[in-house]
């Protein structure tokens, strides 16, 4: 049963609005929906407008949020997304750190998994923003900081440690010592510095990070083949070929 101040999808006609049930009407180009009327009402039940268009009432999922939450910049695509929470075996029990917030779309998948996120972005605005669509989302287990996480991650072990920690950021190899610290043993931590290539601090051959283990690089091609090369440093990369986007994952083994 749908309660008051569930956030909801109503799809119409190849049309979707995203929503909250409760008080009020949503007004659409195919006709005015009262809110009150989605209260009660089970999750693929039909809600009408005032001219009598039927609406399918849908439970939003994680993609739907990336769909139609208000957006500061470009933020990690979907098939990125997936590979992170693939590769971390992200799972319900877990407290992840996330930094480089922009618009909460990272932070609000992984919200819809684990157990907590802590999520730093330095920019005010793009904070605010995506606090604003955490509360829209209905994720109640983000928490969205304003703040440097460079500085930020100095003073963390009393939040961690952490399970999974994803650094979205130009500036994030100067997060990994103080990331590997606050890093639960046999946890994971992935990073994505955007343009990341060999000039990339990630990729020097002699900046090796102790303790960690388990070290290749993976590319896709344009087709999907693989192809293995060998580690430059140790962690794990993955860089996919049609936008550059290189993941590094660093396994703790204490």
């Amino acid at each position: 049963m749908i309660n008051k101040g569930e956030h909801v999808l109503l799809r119409a006609n190849g049309r979707e609005y995203f929503t909250v049930a409760g008080e009020g009407k949503l007004h659409t180009d195919l006709g005015i929906v009262d809110l009150g009327a989605i209260e009660g009402k089970s999750w693929g039940d039909t809600v009408q407008s005032h001219n009598a268009n039927e609406f399918t009432i849908i439970k939003p999922r994680a993609p739907d949020l990336f769909r139609h939450l208000k957006r500061t910049g470009a933020p990690m695509m979907p098939k990125d997304i997936g590979t992170i929470i693939a590769y971390t075996g992200l799972c319900p029990t877990d407290t992840v750190l996330d930094a480089g917030t922009g618009s909460g779309i990272l932070a609000a998948y992984l919200g819809t998994i684990a157990g907590k996120v802590i999520s730093y972005e330095a920019n005010e605005t793009f904070a605010t923003n995506a606090r604003k669509n955490m509360e829209r989302a209905g994720i109640g287990n983000v928490e969205v900081r304003h703040g440097d996480i460079v500085e930020a991650a100095k003073t963390l072990d009393a939040d961690g440690p952490f399970d999974v920690i994803t650094l979205d950021m130009q500036e994030a190899a100067k997060v990994v010592p103080d990331a590997f610290r606050l890093l639960r043993a046999s946890r994971r931590q992935y990073t994505r510095p955007p343009g990341a290539g060999h000039g990339n601090p990630f990729c020097s051959g002699k900046r090796g990070l102790r303790g960690v283990h388990d070290c290749h690089r993976q590319r896709a091609g344009a087709r999907g083949r693989q192809a293995r090369h060998p580690a430059v440093y140790e962690g794990r990369a993955y860089r996919f070929h049609h936008d550059c986007t290189e993941i590094v994952e660093a396994v703790k083994f204490f």
